[in-house]
């Protein structure tokens, strides 16, 4: 894994947005993997006690090898956690996305994993031909993922790392957040069939287990994975959030559940969004005070509403479930 951290200090310009990020923008949105990443993101920032406690009891065996092989105290990892103030979440941002994606492209095609790019990059760089204004981003990198969970384990544990600083950029407990805006560019060396042989034949051959850094120099994946973490020089506060199926009954957001095409609009405003086909939403909000959003149309049964307060300058985040069996909504809100 690596990390890179960079602000650069400029004088503040004044920006209004009125659309929301979603379908309705342009652009592609984001991918079912990446969106799950962003929901694991926004888990552990906005609870870390809760998520030191599942990332220690976790069962999934790229993540316990990696724990063994690395000699992480899950005891010491809970006490962490529990320390760590909670953050406001991340709201994906789209040209973020866009130099994330393309990083991670260029990792699988030149099988590397670093800051600097194969054609010489820095991130700022690759923000800036995004076209993205940062005043300041931390990016974390790791191109040896298992799976989703995994990587995001690899960088909240930040397991090998004495600095702890991919954890740092995620969960921003050492100093004031900074960050407000995310994108997550993650890409595949193989399909999920040739994974299962892969993984397979790394047994046989005994090579590094699953979950630790390979020891071919040149083998990378089969995921690899990009998060660059900014703030802009002009930035309006979001009301985020996903949109989702619970398929399997398990209250939270998994992959292939997103429902797309649906519309989020902050009843007594022209503010709105269109979820993307992974589910996820964005909408700038202005002015402080207590809100109702509704999400309607598309795959939803019936229209679907919450309140939410909003203090005029943290991103907030709203989510709306509906039941596989019974379309009632889950009226939870985090």
């Amino acid at each position: 894994m690596r990390i890179y951290f960079y602000l650069r200090l400029l004088l503040l310009v004044s920006m209004l947005f009125m659309d929301g990020m979603g379908a309705n923008a342009q652009g592609i949105g984001p991918t079912d993997e990446e969106q799950w990443m962003l929901e694991l993101i926004n888990r552990a920032r906005m609870d870390p006690t809760a998520e030191g406690i599942r990332l220690a009891n976790h069962a999934d065996e790229a993540i316990l090898n990696a724990y063994r092989f690395f000699g992480v105290n899950v005891e010491t990892l809970k006490r962490e956690f529990s320390n760590y103030p909670p953050r406001a979440p991340l709201a994906m941002n789209e040209q973020l996305l866009e130099a994330a994606r393309r990083h991670s492209a260029d990792m699988r095609d030149h099988r590397f994993q670093d800051h600097i790019g194969s054609d010489g990059s820095v991130p700022g760089q690759r923000l800036d031909d995004a076209g993205y204004d940062w005043r300041g981003y931390g990016e974390n990198v790791y191109a040896y993922g298992e799976n989703v969970e995994h990587a995001h384990a690899a960088f909240v544990v930040d397991w090998g790392v004495a600095s702890l600083g991919h954890r740092q950029n995620t969960l921003e407990f050492e100093r004031e957040p900074l960050w407000r805006e995310v994108g997550i560019g993650i890409v595949r060396t193989v399909s999920a069939k040739v994974l299962n042989s892969t993984i397979k034949l790394r047994k046989h051959q005994r090579i590094a287990p699953a979950g630790v850094i390979p020891k071919q120099a040149d083998a990378v994946g089969p995921l690899l994975v990009t998060i660059d973490f900014a703030v802009p020089f002009a930035y309006t506060p979001q009301l985020l959030g996903v949109v989702y199926a619970d398929l399997n009954g398990n209250q939270w957001y998994d992959i292939g559940e997103g429902l797309g095409g649906v519309t989020v609009a902050i009843m007594g405003s022209t503010r709105s969004a269109s979820t993307f086909s992974s589910g996820g939403y964005a909408i700038p909000v202005s002015a402080a005070g207590e809100y109702s959003v509704e999400a309607s149309g598309g795959p939803l049964p019936s229209p679907l509403r919450k309140t939410f307060v909003f203090d005029g300058s943290n991103n907030v985040k709203v989510d709306f479930a509906v039941s596989d069996e019974t379309g009632v909504p889950d009226w939870r809100q985090y």
